[in-house]
């Protein structure tokens, strides 16, 4: 495995762990929880961030990094994407903030169910240093909530939606 992957597949692995870490103490982070198809969940998920003009970057399986971590996690991805049309105005306005890009979704299949966390927005949102930046990430977390949504709602099976959002406050 060459440097550049591992150091992605370390990356992805913290992320991940970080995300479901976080959800104790819900810090703004919105979790969903589903028992439809996975397939149709990631593939709705997928076409709604680009249907939105967002950009994926990597689709990131973690499940063997948690098996070697010794958690039992079977299907386990991260979908790392960047708002396509902004991404460089920000990179050269912020070149801070550029470093906790891409946004991601968290999807991971547990007993039956199926989680799905967004990027931790309040984080985002503490981190940025510009009113202008701000109302961008606001604008990230209302598309990621709704893409979220009608990719529950476009897949086959029945399912039950459970938004476990906590407050987004600053």
């Amino acid at each position: 495995m060459n440097k550049t992957r591992h150091t992605i597949v370390a990356l992805s692995l913290i992320l991940g762990i970080l995300y479901f870490s976080l959800l104790s103490d819900k810090g703004g982070i919105k979790e969903y929880q589903t028992n439809k198809d996975y397939a149709d969940v990631m593939m709705n998920l997928q076409q709604g961030l680009i249907d939105k003009g967002y950009e994926i970057e990597k689709v990131q399986p973690i499940d063997n990094g948690l098996a070697k971590a010794g958690l039992n996690i079977k299907t386990y991805k991260v979908i790392f994407f960047n708002p396509r049309f902004t991404l460089e105005a920000i990179q050269n306005k912020y070149p801070g903030f550029s470093a906790l890009l891409p946004l991601s979704i968290t999807v991971a299949k547990e007993d039956g169910n199926i989680k799905i966390v967004s990027s931790p927005f309040k984080f985002l949102t503490n981190a940025a240093h510009g009113q202008d930046l701000r109302a961008l990430i606001k604008l990230w977390e209302q598309h990621s909530d709704n893409i979220i949504q009608k990719a529950l709602k476009q897949s086959e099976t029945v399912f039950t939606l459970q938004n476990k959002a906590a407050s987004t406050s600053m």
